[in-house]
């Protein structure tokens, strides 16, 4: 072997264990940094809620935490726990003692170097309260995810539906309807073709006159924001192609590709959607709340609507 060839040889055999170890020293840096806890609570607030009715009586929890995470939630006769995965509670960390009907005191823990826990306390002396536990995506109002958790008596959601929106009732007569067995999702429509400000009670002779069944939308906000209602809430709707089967078809009034929507119709807008996510355990984001233009190929609900779309859905979630 001349001196070349064993200079060559002995640079490469050198070259090469550099980088092997090298390789391994920054894989294991790497492997690291990727189980470095990126999440983390940055935020909770807790409130004692009374309604003036007293139907409404509970505690809620409201956590903000940076990124999301995976919530798992247990119960029983004597604690609330939920366990954030991959979520980190740094200071809020400690026991905190309450005074109301529902909870004697919650701990928030660190359970593990990846995973939190916030155990709530309840009063032995009452029956099991109601508990709820929502996610909220980062929105206008809040850049964080959101986890509120409510625990308390609360009015039935018919009773909010009614009560608090005061649907006109338009009392129409229908073909034959089948009941949807299952809700996740609430859809944005608008009349488009004309802006003149019509009423269920027109749509519903226009949908009877295509051979429907009746008006296919649930409810109907005319421009003054007064809500109608159109085919019974429960029913199938016929009012997004693919779709009906599983969700609430909500028409505002006028045609939003030429006109603006009023500002009363975005604010019952979107206590209506706020009281439907109460009713069927949603939350309002860009998945269960979404315009007809997101599901099939249509203009509708006009664009200067659909550029409204999360305004609705931010002050729904304000609203719940």
């Amino acid at each position: 072997m001349n001196r070349r060839t064993f200079l060559r040889k002995t640079f490469y055999m050198g070259a090469n264990l550099w980088f092997g170890q090298n390789l391994l020293r920054y894989g294991t840096v790497f492997a690291n940094s990727t189980q470095n806890i990126s999440t983390h609570i940055v935020n909770i607030r807790k409130a004692f809620h009374r309604a003036q009715d007293d139907k409404q009586v509970y505690f809620r929890v409201v956590l903000e935490v940076s990124d999301k995470c995976e919530i798992i939630k247990e119960q029983n006769a004597k604690y609330v726990q939920i366990t954030l995965k991959n979520c980190s509670a740094d200071s809020f960390v400690g026991t905190f003692a309450c005074s109301n009907q529902f909870i004697s005191d919650y701990k928030i823990e660190q359970v593990s170097q990846q995973d939190s826990q916030i155990k709530i306390r309840l009063m032995e002396v009452l029956p099991l309260p109601e508990i709820r536990c929502s996610v909220f995506p980062p929105s206008i109002l809040c850049n964080h995810y959101r986890i509120i958790l409510d625990i308390g008596a609360f009015s039935k959601p018919t009773q909010i539906k009614e009560n608090n929106l005061k649907i006109k009732e338009t009392n129409l007569k229908f073909g034959s309807l089948e009941t949807r067995s299952e809700t996740n999702m609430l859809i944005i429509h608008h009349v488009g073709g004309t802006d003149r400000d019509v009423s269920a009670q027109e749509i519903h002779r226009w949908h009877l006159a295509n051979g429907w069944a009746g008006i296919g939308y649930h409810y109907v906000i005319r421009k003054n924001g007064i809500i109608e209602r159109g085919r019974p809430r429960d029913a199938i709707g016929a009012h997004t192609y693919g779709y009906n089967e599983a969700s609430v078809g909500i028409n505002l009034v006028g045609d939003f590709e030429e006109s603006v929507p009023k500002q009363a119709q975005i604010h019952s807008a979107a206590k209506l959607v706020a009281a439907l996510c109460h009713i069927y355990d949603l939350s309002p984001n860009q998945i269960t709340v979404q315009g007809h233009k997101d599901l099939n190929d249509t203009l509708c609900p006009g664009k200067n609507l659909y550029d409204q779309m999360q305004l609705v859905r931010d002050r729904s979630t304000s609203y719940m």
